[in-house]
């Protein structure tokens, strides 16, 4: 009976260490991110964003910031050109993740 306990009272053990593991891995696993300005933004409309990522563990190869389009809005027709730097950054961040 006593080994069957200890037996027992191991496996939790083990398990529950599996799970202290499991769960300090996961917690510093950090995602890319993409900031994808607005029709007439810049990469820079997203600093205090970039900034507060940065103070929050996260390194400037997770964080893209695609540069598109025009500055003047009724020049981008979101296609083509508009779309190939969002489209390239988000490719890299899934590709680096």
């Amino acid at each position: 009976m006593k080994n069957k306990i200890t037996a027992l009272l191991n496996k939790t053990l083990l398990i529950l260490g599996i799970l202290m593991v499991t769960e300090s891995v996961q917690a510093t696993c950090v995602d890319n991110v993409v900031l994808v300005h607005g029709n007439s933004g810049s990469p820079s409309d997203w600093d205090n964003t970039y900034e507060l990522l940065l103070a929050n563990g996260y390194s400037s190869n997770q964080i893209y910031r695609p540069s598109w389009g025009s500055s003047y809005a009724a020049n981008n027709n979101h296609s083509g050109s508009e779309e190939t730097p969002v489209r390239n950054d988000i490719t890299a961040a899934l590709n680096s993740s």
